[in-house]
């Protein structure tokens, strides 16, 4: 298995209470080599409190938007910043199996893009349906439709490379 750091790197926004769950899968990966990367998008909630005294146990950044700006802009803001290798990408509302981190790692191999995980859907605590995604995914492909969801893990610099995410796309992104 690959021995890189991995930037972990979550968007939010007024959603306080979820982002506890998402950093919480976020701390729990079995892989050892994280930073995990949170930038807060603007949130008049408790975000801000919740993060500036979160205590973590990895190497843990956070950075603010003082106006909303989007997902997306959160997004680029932390890539910019990640000091890992690769990015893994996690949403303030979704979590992360505890391996998840070392399976995308096992399973990318240099002629990918990124890796994707099938997403399992649960509601008050009882899985509802998963999202099986097809094991190969083309450009072509996600050029009409979204294909792998939000939640990749894909090499940094190919992120960098073009430009990360559009800021016009409000969701699909």
């Amino acid at each position: 298995m690959k021995s890189s750091l991995v930037s972990i790197v979550i968007p939010t926004h007024n959603r306080v209470e979820r982002l506890k769950r998402a950093i919480a899968s976020a701390e729990a990966q079995d892989y050892p080599s994280i930073e995990l990367l949170v930038v807060d998008d603007g949130s008049h909630d408790r975000t801000s409190e919740f993060l500036k005294t979160y205590k973590s146990t990895r190497f843990f950044r956070w950075f603010r938007h003082e106006k909303p700006k989007g997902a997306c802009a959160a997004r680029n803001w932390a890539i910019r910043e990640a000091k890992g290798e690769y990015v893994a990408l996690l949403d303030d509302d979704d979590c992360f199996s505890e391996s998840r981190i070392s399976k995308c790692l096992m399973a990318l191999n240099e002629s990918d893009a990124a890796v994707t995980t099938w997403d399992e859907f649960i509601s008050d605590g009882e899985s509802i349906g998963v999202w099986k995604k097809p094991a190969l995914i083309w450009l072509e492909q996600l050029l009409y439709r979204n294909r792998v969801g939000n939640t990749i893990l894909v090499k940094t610099a190919h992120l960098r490379a073009v430009g990360a995410y559009d800021l016009g796309l409000g969701s699909a992104q």
